[in-house]
């Protein structure tokens, strides 16, 4: 409690400055805004026009409406927002502080280390956009070797050389404890999203599950964006680049609906649980890129996996397609 009222004596006091702050700002905007109209006539820049011609076909129905009808709702809405930044602010000081405390205080007898987590742990598995691809897998092998001479279970990513059908990985990751594993359907271009897919029980059944359901959520995705590019009225070049990408994107999303109809080459990582030899082993085989393992100790829910895709060469990109849950 005591550094509860010690953040809000600091935070109360620049919250109500910064508030006096901006409503003199905007005073004095609305100001010079006036007194600029009044000579001028009318701003006459050509972003105002489309923006006039925006608010014209957005603000004149639904909740942007009743802003516009109402102002001062606009003034409550940001008033809400700076207070629940403001709260977010209070929650994370107060549970740094906890957590400092924790470390700072451990157990007696304790050396206030996770079990099993000896030294520095990586809670990232897979390379990050920027990474070198040959160094990344130069570090996966390591992991593996590292893992050998420490034992125990290890939970690991793996990366295929291509992308594969249900029946092929099957084959390749028979016999292992397969937690996740990534689908993408390349035919769906640059805009094709990796969809990660828990894995409970058997393999076949959990593949053949989450390719119908990819199925159907691409299919209505589909439908959606065909039916907004079927809806919008073209009335300039902005307007015609607005409608040609949500194009891409329906076009993309109706042949990703096709290719996950039947049974696609689109499984391109997986994580598993295995032992060190059995990682080792994995590592070995024709169809697999890369093994990277976890520090000792770490289970898939702590990790955050960034799978690398089999067309990658070079440097990890931006343009990796970003995950998209089915």
């Amino acid at each position: 409690m005591k550094d509860l009222r010690g953040l809000d004596e600091r935070l109360v006091p620049l919250a109500a400055a910064s508030v006096a702050r901006w409503r003199s700002g905007l005073a004095a905007l609305s100001h010079r805004l006036s007194a600029r109209s009044r000579r001028r006539g009318e701003l006459r820049a050509p972003g105002v026009r489309g923006l006039r011609q925006l608010d014209e076909r957005y603000a004149t129905s639904g909740p942007l409406a009743l802003f516009r009808e109402v102002p001062q709702l606009g003034f409550v809405v940001i008033g809400l927002v700076f207070l629940a930044g403001a709260g977010t602010a209070v929650s994370r000081e107060a549970a740094h502080n906890r957590q400092t405390q924790q470390v700072s205080d451990p157990l007696p007898g304790s050396s206030g280390a996770l079990p099993g987590a000896e030294g520095e742990v990586s809670s990232t598995l897979g390379p990050a956009v920027g990474d070198a691809v040959q160094a990344y897998l130069r570090k996966a092998a390591t992991t593996v070797a590292q893992a050998a001479s420490e034992g125990g279970d290890r939970v690991a990513l793996v990366s295929f050389r291509s992308y594969l059908t249900p029946g092929q990985v099957k084959g390749l990751l028979g016999g292992y404890s397969v937690q996740r594993v990534y689908l993408r359907s390349r035919p769906g271009g640059k805009d094709a999203a990796q969809l990660p897919v828990n894995v409970t029980g058997d393999l076949s059944k959990a593949l053949k599950k989450a390719y119908a359901d990819a199925a159907r959520g691409r299919a209505v995705a589909h439908k959606a964006y065909q039916m907004y590019v079927n809806t919008l009225t073209v009335v300039s070049k902005e307007d015609q680049a607005f409608k040609d990408l949500y194009a891409a994107f329906a076009a993309s999303t109706e042949r990703e609906a096709r290719d996950y109809s039947s049974s696609c080459p689109c499984v391109y990582a997986a994580v598993v649980l295995g032992s060190p030899r059995s990682l080792a082993a994995l590592a070995k085989k024709a169809g697999t890129r890369a093994v990277e393992a976890a520090s000792k100790g770490q289970s898939l829910s702590g990790l955050e996996v960034l799978p690398l895709l089999p067309e990658v060469r070079g440097v990890v990109p931006v343009a990796q397609a970003p995950v998209d849950p089915p």
